[in-house]
């Protein structure tokens, strides 16, 4: 457990880390783009890149400590949105396309509204 544990942090830090770094390079850059968040995109698309290729990867060739450092750890540091990604992937690969959808809607409209609900509290 504790080993497992150390994966996920250590994979964990690198994944902030990383997502730290891209969006401290690409930041600069938003106000030319009429403030679209292109630094969060970009991190985004690399999390959700790097989570297919790792999971593709694991399907082949299964191994838990891969799986805790870079899917668990390094993606789920770097963006939460490829797990997510992934998990509606699943649910689509798995014939289940109403869980899916549900899945995306409540996401984004509950997470949205907590998210205005947690500064409006603040205020």
């Amino acid at each position: 457990m504790l080993k497992n544990i150390l994966l996920v942090f250590l994979g964990g830090g690198f994944g902030s880390t990383g997502r730290y770094l891209v969006s401290q390079l690409l930041s600069k850059y938003k106000d030319s783009l009429g403030g679209f968040p292109i630094h969060t995109m970009t991190a985004n698309l690399i999390g959700c890149l790097c989570i297919g290729l790792i999971i593709g990867y694991l399907s082949k060739n299964p191994n838990n400590t891969i799986q805790l450092l870079l899917v668990t750890g390094f993606c789920g540091g770097f963006t939460t949105f490829s797990t997510f990604s992934s998990e509606v992937l699943k649910l689509f690969q798995g014939g289940q396309t109403g869980m899916a959808v549900l899945y995306i809607g409540i996401s984004l409209v509950i997470c949205i509204a907590a998210t205005l609900i947690g500064t409006l509290l603040t205020r």
